[in-house]
Order: C-alpha cells, then structure tokens, then sequence
C-alpha cells in the first residue's frame, strides 16, 4: 500500500484516544481499569454526531505513560423521556436538559472537571452504576495510598476486532468558544 504510506509519512500522526471501555466480542463495553493521567488541558468542540447533527462535547488532553491522549465527552446532559430515551431538539440534534431558569446543565464529567487545575494527575475509571449504565470515576486528589500503587501494572485489555468506530475530534466543525454556545 505504497499511497497509504506515503500519505501517511507527509500527514500528522492521530492522537489516540483514552479508552476507559472496550467493546467485548458481544458489543458490550467492558471497563479497561483504572488510568492515571496528568490533565493537560481542554477545550470545546462542535462534533457531528452519527445522525448528523450537532453536539458540544469537550475534548480532554491528557498524559498517560508519557504518550498524550485524548477523551471526548458531552459538554452538556442530554435531555431524555420519561421511558429513559434521548430526545431530540428541532434540528434533530440531542436536545440539552435544561433548568427552569432555561440554562443548559452541564455534564457531570464536566461538573467534575471544573475545579481539577491543569497538570494535576487524575485517575479517570471505567465503573457500571447501580443501574447498569456505564460512567466514569474521577479521583482527585490521588489518596496517598493509591500513590504507591503503580496502575501501569493493571493489564490493558485488547480491542476487539468487532469493536465499533469511536467518534473522530478531526470529524467537526472544530473550536468552539463556550461564549457561542446558542442557549
């Protein structure tokens, strides 16, 4: 695949992405273990989702063993049903959940993120809640205990082949200054 090489050689090389869950060979998402991470920043994007509409997510950079990495998760909670469903805004994008006062309310990942200061180490899990549903535990500051511990040691687990295509930071409309946001 002499084209693929070479284009590859002239381009930027992907940062890859924090995977705190993998897809199992059944499509289930299986945590990955505890990461340790240094928080190097982070910024808002406008990201396309899988129908085609609009959603505000943030986009984490992290450090992890040296190598730089990213995690992208919704900068806003989704609105959804009285049956548990995401509902859908006029334009069809994820509609935001919304206060009576009429703001957006934020993400909890964003909630948590908030008071952590850039270059603190976190450590970022992959947990099933009470209810099944998948979330992530944000431990900061790192308990003296968990400091001796050295999560490198946690064996990482392999993707599947099956595993599903994980959404591209490259595949938006890209920064996105909160003070645009329309609501």
């Amino acid at each position: 695949m002499k084209t693929c090489q070479e284009t590859y050689d002239k381009s930027e090389p992907r940062t890859p992405f924090l995977n705190l869950f993998k897809k199992d060979s059944k499509g289930i998402p299986r945590a990955t273990g505890p990461h340790r991470v240094r928080l190097i920043g982070d910024r808002m994007r406008k990201v396309k989702n899988f129908s085609g509409g609009n959603i505000y997510k943030i986009e984490l950079t992290v450090e992890e063993k040296g190598e730089q990495k990213i995690y992208l998760f919704p900068a806003f909670a989704m609105a959804r049903d009285e049956n548990g469903r995401p509902v859908k805004d006029e334009n069809s994008d994820p509609a935001v959940q919304k206060a009576k006062s009429g703001k957006a309310i934020a993400h909890y990942l964003t909630n948590a993120f908030r008071e952590i200061p850039t270059g603190e180490e976190v450590i970022l899990e992959g947990v099933r809640n009470k209810d099944g549903n998948s979330i992530i535990n944000v431990t900061w500051p790192i308990p003296e205990e968990d400091k001796s511990v050295d999560v490198e040691d946690v064996p990482e687990s392999e993707p599947e082949e099956d595993e599903a295509p994980q959404e591209s930071p490259n595949d938006d409309e890209g920064n996105v200054n909160v003070d645009e946001i329309p609501f």
